[in-house]
């Protein structure tokens, strides 16, 4: 069985039929279109819309980005194209009138295993992750390390350092200034203790510079601001290999988010506490006038008990967002809110957080985490391999009872006890962070001019005027957290320039 990541196409002109299929969780993109009775297909934008198809914004994607920062399959920016959904293939025939039907050949595990004790549950993933990294090192390149300083890294580091004693990869990692955002101490511990050589990368604020160039290579409109940290890491790695084992999917199997310690947290009281603020939210949205944040997350919360773990994991809700869109490109939020909800849905009885991961692997990790590395990654003719996104470790972390991985104080418990283990201490106990990007601490008035002076020479009129200044101009203001809507506008703007210059 195929185990890894691809986007092909095979055609049998024997038969005269063809398949086009995406791997199970989507790390290579695939785009297609249907037009005039021919199938149009790529492994990239940019490049499908060289068959001289129409550039047409979909109100449906747009909406959907300004909420997410992403656009999650199947839709794209552009109506009428659209992403091959993970885990999915197409089929049809040739020389004819194309009808195409698109099949699922793979999707998430929805059964939770409570057979297994927790010393079990740790030697299955032990021997699992061992045998993920080994197989992902094979490579006729030299292979490197995006070491990040965070639990999933440092593991796949220790893996991949316990397969060859004599030839060990090198690793790379960024360094910040802000505390909050930098992981450099622990990566340099990870990286003694597994003799690994360390490569840092410090970024500050002068990192947004080559953001035109970024953007206009992705495609979409995107706004992870970490696919920043990615490309310059990227960048730098290049000099030194050609394929780099990461750490992505590691939050997804085993329960890493804070969100779902949010959730657990909250336990029996989460749907009361929802219940409340759906009755509440009405009322004191009059009351409270400004579009603040206790604004933004009691809408959140007022979504009801059924939907809030899909609610407290995204920004949907967010007032400001529907206010932001002019009249020609509003949709009914309705419309947004009840694909959501299928999604959701897809997982019915399982428990609270294994949903919520379940709608991760979908809503986030696909659209966010492996476009934003997918990308990056790409740019320097790179290749980035998780021994996380095996499909063994996605099938065997969510079928693991989150009693064993969340304990309303710590997530990921499992691997932090595998960290234990094989890793310094400081590995297992150190709070998430995340690969972040602190822009939010560097928003000054140079970089709101220069968004304002953008929206004005792209000339389009896709947002409401009176609510686009107050966003920038109150991006950095606490008061009014604004500053990650700010950033969507941006990003937004930079991708609009470069891919409607002409």
């Amino acid at each position: 069985m195929l185990n890894g990541m691809f986007a092909f196409a095979y055609v049998d002109e024997n038969k005269g039929n063809f398949i086009i299929a995406r791997d199970r969780l989507g790390v290579k993109p695939l785009y297609y279109t249907l037009q005039n009775g021919v199938l149009y297909f790529a492994s990239e934008l940019p490049t499908l819309l060289e068959f001289g198809l129409k550039k047409e914004i979909s109100k449906l994607a747009l909406n959907k980005y300004l909420r997410f920062g992403n656009i999650a399959s199947p839709e794209t920016i552009y109506q009428g194209i659209f992403k091959l959904e993970p885990g999915h293939f197409l089929i049809g025939r040739l020389n004819e009138q194309v009808l195409v039907e698109k099949r699922c050949w793979w999707s998430l595990p929805s059964k939770e295993d409570d057979s297994l004790t927790e010393s079990q549950w740790l030697e299955k993933i032990d021997d699992l992750l061992l045998d993920a990294t080994k197989i992902r090192l094979i490579s006729d390149v030299p292979v490197g390390l995006f070491l990040s300083g965070g639990l999933d890294s440092s593991l796949v580091a220790h893996y991949a350092s316990k397969q060859n004693e004599f030839q060990k990869p090198k690793a790379f990692t960024v360094v910040f200034n802000e505390e909050d955002y930098n992981e450099y101490p622990i990566a340099k511990d990870v990286a003694k203790h597994e003799g690994l050589e360390l490569v840092p990368l410090k970024l500050e604020q002068d990192a947004i510079k080559d953001l035109d160039l970024i953007t206009a290579n992705i495609g979409e409109p995107f706004s992870d601001s970490s696919l920043i940290n990615q490309y310059y890491l990227s960048k730098e790695a290049r000099k030194h290999a050609t394929v780099f084992l990461t750490g992505d999917g590691g939050d997804e199997a085993f329960g890493g988010y804070t969100e779902y310690l949010k959730a657990s947290r909250l336990g029996k009281y989460f749907g009361t506490a929802s219940s409340l603020a759906k009755i509440l939210y009405s009322p004191m949205q009059w009351l409270i006038k400004d579009d603040t944040n206790l604004k933004q997350q009691l809408a959140k919360l007022s979504i009801g008990p059924k939907y809030l773990g899909a609610g407290i994991r995204m920004n949907f809700m967010e007032p400001i967002l529907t206010k932001l869109i002019g009249n020609q490109f509003k949709v009914d939020t309705e419309e947004i809110t009840e694909q959501i909800f299928m999604t959701w849905d897809k997982s019915q009885g399982l428990p609270l957080v294994k949903r919520m991961q379940f709608f991760d692997y979908i809503h986030y990790l696909e659209p966010d985490v492996l476009t934003k590395v997918d990308r990056a990654t790409m740019l320097h003719s790179i290749e980035a391999r998780s021994p996380f996104l095996d499909y063994r470790v996605v099938e065997l972390g969510l079928s693991i009872p989150n009693e064993h991985n969340i304990d309303g104080k710590t997530g990921k418990n499992l691997l932090r006890k595998l960290a234990l283990t094989h890793l310094p201490a400081t590995v297992a106990h150190a709070p998430k962070k995340g690969f972040g990007l602190p822009y939010r601490n560097w928003i000054n008035e140079e970089m709101k001019k220069h968004v304002f002076d953008l929206n004005k020479k792209n000339g389009h009129n896709i947002w409401d005027k009176e609510i686009f200044r107050k966003v920038v101009q109150n991006a950095d203001t606490p008061k009014y957290d604004m500053y990650s809507i700010f950033w969507r506008i941006w990003m937004f703007e930079e991708w609009y320039k470069s891919s409607f210059k002409n």
